[in-house]
């Protein structure tokens, strides 16, 4: 059975990933208990692997169980999160998985452990083996970081972005620095859909932003300060949108 909520570990700690090459593009884990507990099975890994998760987190504890997970996990190409790092509760009945899996990603987290607080098996699925909706966002979210790997493994948090008063509550916006782009991502946790405006850095180009989630573009207005942005965001989302640093 699951637990009434689940929970979202954003692990940012050196040697909180047991793998032989260290990971740059953040990973995206779930937790895993085993099918039963204790007792990793390659059918379980393959599934998840398959829903698009790039990571596994496993407790600490049995040497010969650990041993075997990483045997199996390895042909998959997943990644063996040891280390639960700092963990955020996420009620179920509040639909902002995506902003706060984007908001991980907004603080620099580079492992990412969504816990759907089950006993045994994956997590994906409810006992009559229908998926659970979370898993398709959670997938979704993975989906946008692998196809934009070299961005992601590249960016870290840039320049601070103001938003105007009145800020709304439950939005927020941050900057990334990808090397050769700029990512910015606004998120909100609040319950109804908002407004805001965010004044950026002086230096970052106020068009053409290419979305990441769903290809669209959008342009700010120019201001010797620096870009403006007016936007609105859905309760729960995330907008995330990418702009060369060179000027076009």
């Amino acid at each position: 059975m699951l637990a009434p909520g689940f929970l979202i570990a954003l692990v940012a700690a050196a040697g909180a990933v047991a793998r032989s090459q260290p990971e740059v593009v953040p990973v995206v884990a779930v937790a895993y208990r085993g099918t039963p507990a204790g007792v990793p099975k390659s059918e379980d890994l393959a599934a998840l692997r398959a829903a698009g998760f790039t990571g596994v987190r496993w407790a600490p504890g049995d040497r010969a169980a650990f041993d075997t997970l990483m045997r199996l996990a390895a042909p998959l190409d997943l990644t063996v999160v040891t280390a639960p790092g700092t963990t955020v509760k996420l009620d179920r009945s509040r639909p902002d998985l995506q902003a706060l899996l984007w908001r991980a990603v907004a603080a620099g987290a580079r492992v990412i452990t969504i816990d759907a607080g089950q006993s045994a098996g994956t997590g994906l699925v409810t006992a009559k083996g229908e998926r659970l909706p979370w898993t398709y966002t959670a997938a979704a979210f993975a989906g946008h970081l692998s196809a934009s790997a070299r961005l992601f493994a590249a960016a870290r948090p840039g320049p601070a972005v103001t938003i105007a008063p009145p800020a709304p509550q439950g939005v927020e916006v941050a900057l990334l620095d990808g090397g050769r782009a700029w990512v910015l991502i606004a998120t909100s946790t609040a319950r109804t859909r908002v407004s805001f405006v965010a004044e950026l850095p002086a230096d970052v180009p106020p068009a053409l932003w290419v979305s990441l989630i769903d290809g669209g573009t959008m342009s700010m207005l120019r201001q010797a300060s620096g870009p403006r942005w007016t936007a609105a965001i859905e309760p729960g989302a995330a907008l995330v949108y990418v702009i060369d640093k060179a000027p076009r």
